[in-house]
């Protein structure tokens, strides 16, 4: 008998960060709505949550190491809706594009100084802001 074990959906994601943080259901929302759903395996999100087991913030803040460790390798050429959306950054596709970064590649070398100045968002949220830095750091 061959049993399908598929990636967590939303839902289970939610299920397993209120295992480990009870009562964080805010941050158990924020934690799967940043994770595509169907590409980390139940395993994968439980060796990130006991890693972070002694903060909920932290497992949430470090989304992108856990995304950036089960990712396939892939050609630099992957477009950057793509690649933001690995690290559940897809909402700055737009404004990736409209600064012409439109591949991967493209943001290779970008100053992650100037974050900042293309969106609010950026400007007000610290968390996403880490997280797009640590994605676009200068190789």
């Amino acid at each position: 008998v061959k049993l399908l074990i598929n990636n967590a959906s939303r839902n289970q994601m939610v299920n397993i960060f209120l295992r480990f943080f009870p009562g964080q259901n805010q941050l158990a929302h924020n934690f799967a709505s940043q994770i595509p759903p169907g590409e980390i395996s139940m395993a994968s999100l439980q060796g990130h949550l006991l890693e972070f087991k002694e903060s909920a913030e932290d497992a949430v803040l470090h989304i992108s190491k856990l995304l950036q460790q089960n990712k396939p390798k892939m050609a630099e050429d992957l477009s950057i809706f793509e690649h933001l959306r690995r690290v559940g950054l897809e909402q700055f596709t737009p404004i990736f594009e409209y600064h012409g970064y439109t591949t991967r590649s493209d943001v290779e070398g970008l100053d992650a100084a100037q974050l900042p100045d293309w969106s609010i968002d950026l400007k007000t949220s610290p968390i996403l802001l880490a997280r797009l830095k640590k994605t676009h750091r200068r190789r």
